[in-house]
């Protein structure tokens, strides 16, 4: 069981976001606001976080993920990072993310890309990234 922090700005979301998260057996965190999420993401108790800023576009997820990292208590935190098209997706592991989902996506995905990013050993995590944008630049 992890703790993931469940950042999306819109409330409704949020909550099905994090319902998905705690029926896969992990524990939720909701926040509402970057400033928030960098404040929980501070303390190092986060295991992963599920980025999904709407307001300002996929470059607030992507800020969040680099401030985040900058203040790090610990292990570097793992991010997968929702956004509206595969080009947002590029930029997200470009930016450090350990796993993209489009929006729409099934409840799933979003737990698949979250056991994945939590399995996947600290060494093996930017072999990972540099796979996934050589797929995304490749089609």
């Amino acid at each position: 069981m992890a703790i993931v922090a469940v950042v999306n700005d819109e409330d409704d979301a949020r909550e099905i976001v994090a319902r998905i998260v705690e029926r896969d057996g992990h524990t939720a965190h909701r926040v509402g606001t970057p400033e928030e999420a960098v404040a929980l993401l501070a303390t190092g108790e986060v295991d992963l976080a599920v980025l999904d800023l709407r307001g300002g576009g996929p470059a607030v997820n992507r800020s969040l993920l680099r401030d985040a990292r900058a203040i790090e208590a610990g292990a570097p935190v793992r991010a997968v990072l929702v956004g509206r098209s595969e080009g947002a997706g590029l930029l997200a592991w470009q930016g450090g993310a350990d796993g993209f989902l489009v929006r729409p996506f099934h409840a799933d995905d979003l737990c698949r890309a979250i056991d994945e990013a939590l399995a996947r050993p600290d060494a093996e995590r930017e072999q990972h990234r540099r796979a996934a944008i050589a797929t995304i630049a490749a089609s």
